[in-house]
């Protein structure tokens, strides 16, 4: 019962950190995104390299409340 109410709740968590570290990774190949002109390290401006950055992982430097309870 305990690892299922976990997983519900860290499922949902993990999905977008799996997906921003995918986006990510495609930023950093310098491959295309849609909306989005490949990334330049050389020419890059600072908000085109706020994106890649590891604090914009979601979650990463917060504990989502609902997992409150396990840190107490």
């Amino acid at each position: 019962m305990a690892l299922e109410e976990y997983q519900s709740i860290r499922l949902p968590i993990s999905s977008m950190q799996v997906l921003h570290s995918r986006k990510v990774g495609r930023i950093k190949q310098g491959l295309t995104l849609a909306g989005r002109e490949p990334f330049d390290p050389m020419t890059a401006t600072p908000e085109q390299c706020e994106d890649p950055q590891q604090e914009n992982v979601p979650f990463f430097a917060d504990v989502p409340e609902s997992l409150n309870y396990l840190f107490d």
